[in-house]
């Protein structure tokens, strides 16, 4: 009868160790945030903002973030930081009067839609092979022509036994408003390229949007020696930083201004960053720089030294520290409820389908969310032991392997009975 009963425990001991392996462990995380998605929400997918106090204990790399569902299972997603993008608005065009003239140059014009408000680049579509051109690019402007661009070189390689192709077939131009255009193409060698189809579009660059983060003045200090005027002021939170805007009152001013941070040593300062604040505003200049950028800083604290040479001290206003945009993609049901765990105690990124998925998913146009305020989370288990494993694999694994052994140790052990009954010579005959 101990034989079942021994057999089901192994057995409870194997699907105990395995289901360590797949169950997620909440325990890690120190903090949660709700993460409420309106029922009206119009994708299947979800944009969350992360706000400063996930920055404040989070792993600078965001390494320890995590998203549950209402069950408490994990939902993939894609870490997301704002970043310069190119926008561009593209038409298909018809060349018009296409011709060749007795140069052999290949020349027509443009008819733009009316509703294309500015373009800078024509790509041009050919079925030729093996050629090296350039082209000049005319706009009609004021009952004229005018010349935009001239000897834009594109160029195509193929060889077919090869199977090797190579093309530059893009031209790029000064921003226009222009609504004709005239494109002349002379190649070398005099071969004839003839387009078999066009597209005009308006490409730009769109710089990274940065989030703004108010600067509470803690101190200012006016040193007559040095002639600087120190100031220091406190974000409220950590905020990964890469960008200072002042507010200053007053114009006609240079100054040298340098910026620093918190060091890990306690009450000491390392510098970032030097640059110069002015404002000109003479009879002939008009400008002025207030802001300074430099390399991303992970900081609550700044003190910003202001050399003021033998002026008076500037009128600063204000400061604004300003940060990229971090964010979390992730598919999050319309009505839903989630969690966003953090401040997780050596933890690992996260490693999912859904993050190569988000490359061919359509760009999301849903309005970011904000989580809800910090909550402790109920399933935090406080580590007992300074330094705890940084993975629980190697555990898992000497637990499989020890509960192999007892499995081993007792399949022998429920055996060797038998074989020793008939061993046994205590149970033959004496003569």
């Amino acid at each position: 009868m101990r034989r079942p009963a021994t057999l089901s425990i192994i057995v409870a001991l194997l699907l105990l160790a395995a289901a360590a392996y797949a169950a997620f462990d909440r325990g890690p995380f120190q903090y949660r945030k709700e993460i409420k998605i309106p029922e009206d929400q119009p994708e299947s997918y979800t944009l969350l903002e992360l706000d400063g106090e996930v920055f404040d204990t989070a792993d600078a790399r965001l390494r320890d973030l995590r998203i549950t569902d209402p069950n408490g299972e994990q939902v993939p997603y894609k870490l997301l930081i704002e970043g310069p993008k190119w926008i561009s608005q593209s038409y298909s065009v018809t060349p018009l009067d296409m011709g060749v003239t007795a140069d052999k140059k290949v020349r027509f014009e443009l008819q733009l839609p009316q509703n294309l408000l500015q373009h800078n680049n024509l790509k041009i579509e050919t079925a030729e092979h093996n050629f090296h051109c350039r082209v000049d690019l005319d706009a009609w402007i004021d009952d004229g022509w005018t010349r935009l661009k001239h000897g834009m070189g594109i160029f195509d390689y193929f060889d077919a036994a090869e199977n090797v192709e190579s093309q530059h077939l893009l031209l790029t131009y000064p921003d226009s408003t222009a609504k004709k255009l005239r494109c002349t193409i002379r190649c070398k060698e005099g071969i004839i390229v003839r387009p078999e189809s066009l597209n005009i579009e308006y490409r730009v660059r769109r710089e990274a949007k940065l989030i703004g983060h108010k600067a509470v003045l803690q101190s200012s200090v006016r040193d007559e020696d040095a002639r600087t005027t120190t100031l220091t002021y406190d974000l409220s939170h950590r905020y990964p930083i890469s960008h200072i805007k002042f507010t200053v009152e007053g114009s006609n001013f240079s100054r040298p201004v340098h910026v620093f941070t918190l060091s890990a040593e306690p009450d000491k300062w390392r510098p970032v960053a030097s640059g110069k604040i002015y404002n000109l505003n003479t009879e002939l200049y008009n400008v002025e720089k207030l802001d300074i950028s430099f390399g991303e800083i992970w900081t609550r604290k700044l003190k910003i030294v202001i050399d003021d040479g033998d002026n008076p001290p500037l009128d600063i206003q204000k400061i604004a520290a300003y940060s990229k945009g971090r964010y979390l993609y992730f598919p999050g049901k319309p009505g839903g409820s989630y969690y966003l765990l953090y401040a997780g105690k050596d933890v690992q990124s996260p490693v999912y389908d859904f993050q190569e998925v988000y490359r061919f998913l359509p760009e999301s146009r849903a309005k970011a969310l904000l989580p809800g305020q910090q909550q402790d989370n109920p399933h935090y288990v406080k580590p007992l032991i300074p330094g705890p494993p940084k993975d629980l694999k190697p555990i898992l694994t000497a637990v499989l392997l020890v509960a192999v052994l007892v499995l081993g140790a007792l399949i022998f052990r429920l055996a060797r009975p038998r074989s020793a009954e008939r061993d046994d010579p205590s149970d033959t005959d004496s003569t």
